[in-house]
Order: C-alpha cells, then sequence, then structure tokens
C-alpha cells in the first residue's frame, strides 16, 4: 500500500469520527430522504394508474380517488421535504460551529514557527471556507452519497415492471452518463486544488491590505490593492 493510499485511509478515518459525532442527527436527515425519495417514485406510478384506471375505462370515481390520493402522497412529501430542510439547517448550523471551533483551537496551539510560514489569510480560509465545504458533505452530501444507490435500485425495479425495454435503455444511459466523470474526475481534481491555492492566496492578500488599510490610504495604493 502506497503513502498516498495511507494517508487517504487515515484521513478518511479521522473524517469518518467527526461525522459519527452527528450521527443521530444525520440518521434523521437520511430516515426522512429515504422516506422522500420512495413517495416520489410513487407519484409517477399512480399518475399511469390514473390515464389506465381512470381516463380510459372513463371510470370518475377510481379517478378521482387515485388523484386524491396523489394530492394526499404530495402534502406528505412536502411536509416531509420541509423537516428534512429543517434538521439539515440544524445540522450545518452544529457542523460549522464546531469545525470552526476545533480549527481555531487546533491553531492557536500551533508552534511559532508555523505562524512565520503561514499568513493570517490562510487561517482565515481554512475557518471560513474549509470548514463550511466540511459542513456541506456532512450534512448534505455525505446523505445524498448513500441515497442514490438505493433510490437506484427502487427506480430501476419500478422501470423493469412497467416496461422491460425502457428498463435496458435506461440503465444505457447511466453508463454513458458516467463516462464524462469517470475521465475527467482527475482533471478536475487538479483544478478544484488550484482553485483552493488560489483562494487562500486572495485572503492572505486580503489580510494584508486590510491590516496595512492605513498605509495603503496615505500612500494612495488603492488601485494596487485592487490589481
Amino acid at each position: 500500500m502506497g503513502i498516498v493510499a495511507k494517508k487517504e485511509i487515515r484521513l478518511f478515518y479521522r473524517f469518518a469520527k467527526i461525522a459519527l459525532t452527528y450521527r443521530k442527527m444525520w440518521s434523521g436527515v437520511f430516515l426522512l430522504s429515504i422516506f422522500i425519495a420512495v413517495l416520489s417514485v410513487i407519484t409517477p406510478y399512480l399518475s399511469k394508474l390514473a390515464v389506465d384506471k381512470g381516463i380510459a375505462p372513463k371510470n370518475l370515481k377510481t379517478f378521482i380517488i387515485i388523484i386524491g390520493s396523489g394530492g394526499a402522497l404530495f402534502l406528505i412529501t412536502e411536509a416531509l421535504e420541509m423537516a428534512k430542510e429543517f434538521w439539515e439547517r440544524c445540522l450545518r448550523i452544529r457542523v460549522s460551529f464546531d469545525l470552526n471551533k476545533k480549527i481555531f483551537s487546533h491553531i492557536e496551539h500551533l508552534p511559532f514557527s508555523w505562524f512565520s510560514q503561514k499568513s493570517t489569510g490562510e487561517h482565515l480560509y481554512k475557518i471560513d471556507c474549509d470548514a463550511a465545504v466540511v459542513a456541506e458533505f456532512i450534512h448534505s452530501s455525505l446523505s445524498q452519497s448513500l441515497l442514490i444507490f438505493p433510490k437506484l435500485i427502487f427506480i430501476l425495479i419500478m422501470i423493469f415492471y412497467l416496461s422491460y425495454s425502457m428498463a435496458l435503455f435506461s440503465l444505457g444511459i447511466i453508463l454513458f452518463l458516467y463516462l464524462p466523470y469517470y475521465f475527467f474526475s482527475k482533471r478536475i481534481g487538479k483544478s478544484y486544488e488550484a482553485c483552493i491555492t488560489q483562494s487562500e492566496g486572495i485572503f492572505k492578500n486580503l489580510a494584508e491590505v486590510f491590516s496595512h488599510i492605513q498605509l495603503t490610504k496615505v500612500f494612495g495604493r488603492e488601485s494596487f490593492a485592487l490589481r
């Protein structure tokens, strides 16, 4: 196992420890997401039943029952969606606050030599932006990533039940849509790392400008600072 792989495993283990700290809140968001996903898949099937059992045979009673069921399903889905958004916001605020506190505490206890090598702007970027990205991943992306596979399987089962040829066509489309990510993932990763480096540089310059804003004003260096 290479050094890079070992480093990634250690980082993943540290990240898992942070994520598991909020397992109760995260589990609630995940369960609500599952319920919403199941209900969202049932809605198109009700539309099919409304056409096949209500409109085609001109059965008004059956049509009204199916439409009423669809309306009730829509209201339940919206209520669950509101509850999920509320818990996601609570989780995001909690994670962001805890991460910012941990990062600030860690930076404070670093040796003096560290601060001679890193600028104030880079520290501010880690507290403001990096912590926000991790919080976003924990409260949203992680649950969506784990949810997409059972949701995909459930959708494929439903499509196979309705139309075997359409299910095979859908599988082909899924594989085709994955190819761009497969070919460009490494390039996107390098671009993202370059973007982070540039962003840290921007924060570094901002911190320097605002910490010496009096000198900038006195010597009329506003245009230079802007460039």
